[in-house]
């Protein structure tokens, strides 16, 4: 192992100890839970048209496992882009923070008018 391929090891698995990561992961599962409490016990409607598919065809565990997949795919581009561009890996990681904060601040928008 050359000392480059070392290095690139290092910066991919430390990656996860941005606090980007850990704040995507809150806010994405808090996006979950918001999603559920409105379409399961506010009778809301899912506003994104991909994901209304999921939650037609299989429910609120189709919107669960939709979401996952989302997820996945923001965190495996970082974890793919990062050994090439780190900063285009971390911006994409912010990206998806910002997504989630936009989404989660809706949600509770929501929640608070259905209150």
């Amino acid at each position: 192992m050359t000392n480059r391929d070392a290095n690139e090891a290092v910066a991919t698995l430390s990656w996860t100890r941005w606090p980007e990561v850990w704040l995507f992961g809150v806010l994405s599962a808090a996006d979950i839970v918001l999603t559920y409490v409105l379409i399961g016990y506010h009778g809301h409607a899912e506003g994104n048209p991909i994901a209304a598919w999921f939650v037609e065809g299989w429910g609120l565990k189709g919107m669960i496992w939709f979401k996952a997949g989302m997820i996945t795919v923001i965190l495996g581009a970082c974890h793919f882009v990062l050994p090439h561009r780190p900063v285009a890996a971390r911006s994409i990681m912010r990206l998806g923070v910002l997504a989630a904060f936009a989404v989660v601040a809706y949600s509770v928008g929501l929640l608070l008018k259905s209150a």
